[in-house]
């Protein structure tokens, strides 16, 4: 999985990740067509990716991890607890589920504000959700999650309290 690591603005950072693989993709099929063809057996792969990517304005769609839970075809195999039969600790989505996102919307889709129980320590919070939801998002795409962003905490104070949150003592 790539990870998208750069200073600013965290819906800049789905954008310069968003533009980056546009990049690759059209140089890969602007120099590597018949390669991948031949390898693969299609480039649709790819050329969903560029449609998908135009469709939506120069973005991809986006969802948030409620939202998605929500969705009707999301059943009990789309999600899990993060430590099983401790809800507390925040739910993540399963392959299953990636697959049935991925599905629903496409080709591609941004999960955002994943349970911050559920993510690392030094994932920002949405500052809208009590600190409940973290501020990151993945890429699914393909077989499931390819690429990773996420806002860390700007103060020693919002690191405290995520180590508290997440039941780690501060001294370690």
């Amino acid at each position: 999985m790539w990870k998208c690591e750069l200073a600013g603005d965290f819906d800049a950072g789905m954008s310069v990740a968003e533009r980056h693989l546009v990049s690759v993709i059209s140089a890969l099929l602007r120099d590597q067509s018949d390669t991948i063809e031949a390898s693969v057996g299609t480039i649709e792969h790819l050329t969903a990716y560029l449609e998908l990517y135009r469709l939506h304005d120069q973005n991809l769609p986006r969802i948030t991890l409620e939202e998605a839970l929500s969705l009707p075809e999301m059943d009990q195999t789309c999600w899990e607890y993060v430590v099983p039969d401790h809800k507390a600790h925040g739910r993540t989505i399963t392959r299953a589920g990636e697959r049935k996102l991925i599905d629903h919307f496409g080709g591609a889709v941004w999960l955002t504000e994943m349970d911050h129980l559920s993510v690392p320590i030094y994932q920002a919070c949405v500052p809208s959700t009590s600190h409940s939801k973290a501020r990151c998002a993945d890429l699914l795409l393909g077989n499931g999650e390819v690429l990773g962003l996420g806002e860390r905490h700007v103060s020693s104070e919002k690191v405290r309290l995520a180590l508290k949150q997440h039941e780690v003592p501060e001294k370690s």
